[in-house]
C-alpha cells in the first residue's frame, strides 16, 4: 500500500541550515545561475551528499500547494454575459483559470473549453452544479483532471 506524503509548513528560520542551503541551491539551479550541482552547492555552502539526500524532500511553499488541473467543456448559448457568469462562478469556488478556448457560435451555440487550477479538496460536482444553473449554459462535461 502506497503512503501519501504528509507536508507541514514550518518557518524557514527554524529549519536546520542544511535544509535552507539545499533550497538555496535548488533555486539557483532553477534560475540557471549555475550549470552544475557542484557549483550550486559550493555557492550555497552545503555538501553534495546533503543536497542529494534532501533535494526531493525539501520544497519552497509554493511547490507544495495541493492544486490540480481540471479541463472541462461547456456548450453556451450565444448571449452576452454567459461566459462572464461562468468565469465568476469558477472564481467564487477559489479556482484560477489557466486557459479559455471558445469556438465561433454556430446555430446560436458556442463551445468553450476551460482549464482551471482547482484546490485538491474542492469538489468538481459543486462547481459543475453551480455552472449548470447559469442561464444559457446548455451542457458541461469533464474532459481531463490531473
Amino acid at each position: 500500500m502506497e503512503t501519501k506524503t504528509e507536508y507541514i509548513i514550518v518557518a524557514a528560520d527554524v529549519l536546520p541550515d542544511a535544509y535552507r542551503k539545499v533550497l538555496e541551491a535548488k533555486r539557483a539551479l532553477e534560475r540557471g545561475e549555475f550549470s552544475s550541482v557542484s557549483e550550486a552547492v559550493e555557492k550555497a555552502g552545503v555538501s553534495r551528499s546533503a543536497f542529494y539526500k534532501y533535494r526531493n524532500l525539501v520544497h519552497p511553499f509554493y511547490e507544495t500547494a495541493n492544486r490540480r488541473t481540471v479541463t472541462f467543456m461547456l456548450t453556451l448559448a450565444d448571449m452576452p454575459g454567459i461566459l462572464s457568469n461562468v468565469l465568476s462562478s469558477v472564481a467564487a469556488h477559489g479556482s484560477n483559470i489557466l486557459t479559455i478556448n471558445q469556438t465561433i457560435p454556430i446555430n446560436h451555440k458556442a463551445n468553450v473549453t476551460l482549464t482551471i487550477r482547482a484546490d485538491e479538496n474542492s469538489d468538481n460536482e459543486d462547481l459543475f452544479s453551480d455552472i449548470k444553473k447559469i442561464q444559457g449554459v446548455d451542457d458541461i462535461a469533464l474532459l481531463a483532471q490531473e
